[in-house]
């Protein structure tokens, strides 16, 4: 398998920008290579996913491992097999409470015990 540089992540118009011009409410291309190419929202720090067209949810590794299915998904017409970003989540801010990814199993947030004491 090839490596992938990921400071030149392919975008919506395969080739790399900066990560401030990637439509990442709208375009499903950009919000896969925002994720994979930096993972980390700013300022904050706090930990994007993706959260895919059939609700789930896959942390910035298997963004990574799995670039080429979700990017293909991404740039398709037409309704997909669940690989399809639908949004970028960012962990401890729009997205509370456990937080696991689907693919890989890792628990990404296990913040129960902040969301029982509110």
């Amino acid at each position: 398998m090839k490596a992938i540089n990921w400071s030149n992540v392919h975008c919506t118009d395969h080739y790399s920008r900066p990560i401030r011009d990637l439509d990442t409410r709208n375009n499903p291309a950009d919000m896969a290579a925002a994720v994979a190419r930096d993972g980390y929202a700013w300022p904050g720090g706090y930990e994007m996913v993706i959260v895919t067209d059939d609700n789930a949810v896959l942390c910035r590794e298997c963004v990574r491992a799995e670039y080429d299915q979700v990017y293909g998904e991404a740039i398709r017409r037409e309704n997909g097999r669940g690989w399809k970003p639908a949004a970028i989540g960012i962990i401890g801010c729009n997205m509370e409470g456990r937080v696991d990814c689907d693919h890989c199993g890792r628990v990404i947030s296990d913040d129960e015990e902040a969301a029982e004491d509110e």
